[in-house]
């Protein structure tokens, strides 16, 4: 597969496209060629970037347009609402960001931006599908920023250097469970929230206790 390969498949079913709607067999919008067009033009970017060419650019651009083409597809189709569609499209913004590390894992700085605003998204889209409490939403969101976190301190074998994103993590973390008790409605997500907090801090005095008394054994 080559850059040729690919612009002939792209014009074969753009032609297609073409006729299909000429002949009235099924109408297609300009919006909806659009998607077509850019769903199958981000499937063979990216098989060509995994078979042949490990070219930077086919990457990102494969991963914003995958997304961009779903959301309007679904949005042509009625599945989706105008909000939901530009979700789709901060979805492929944040495939563009996460590619430099995808590419080459030495750029972890973009886990960062990639992951926030993926998780953000996400948490967008299902808080447009379900409506979620302030609270619970703010939580799922500083969850899924400390996953990130996390992540970016458990990927390296020299996890030192790293230190900075285990405690952003549960930093963030903990602003997550601010919200989730001072957002939320139910007394059980404060009740959740208060044993999780003292079940926690007595795991970590147990834990210290018992290393002194070890020291003092010895």
């Amino acid at each position: 597969m080559n850059g040729r390969t690919i612009s002939g498949i792209l014009l074969i079913i753009l032609g297609l496209c073409l006729l299909v709607n000429n002949l009235g067999w099924a109408e297609l919008t300009p919006e909806l060629l659009f998607a077509v067009l850019l769903l199958t033009g981000g499937v063979l970017v990216l098989a060509y970037y995994a078979l042949k060419e490990r070219v930077f650019l086919l990457l990102t651009s494969g991963l914003c347009s995958l997304p961009w083409g779903m959301g309007i597809l679904l949005y042509e189709a009625g599945w989706l609402s105008g909000e939901q569609n530009f979700i789709f499209f901060l979805l492929g913004l944040a495939g563009g960001l996460l590619s430099p590390y995808i590419h080459n894992t030495r750029y972890w700085w973009a886990v960062l931006p990639g992951g926030f605003l993926m998780v953000g998204a996400l948490i967008w889209l299902l808080n447009s599908m379900i409506d979620l409490s302030p609270g619970l939403s703010h939580f799922l969101l500083f969850f899924g920023f400390s996953l990130t976190f996390f992540y970016l301190y458990l990927i390296p074998e020299d996890r030192s250097a790293f230190r900075w994103a285990a405690y952003s993590g549960v930093g963030t973390f903990l602003v997550g469970l601010f919200f989730l008790y001072f957002r939320s409605y139910e007394k059980t997500s404060k009740i959740a929230v208060s044993l999780f907090l003292i079940g926690v801090g007595s795991f970590l005095l147990i834990r210290s206790l018992r290393r002194k008394t070890a020291a003092s054994a010895e």
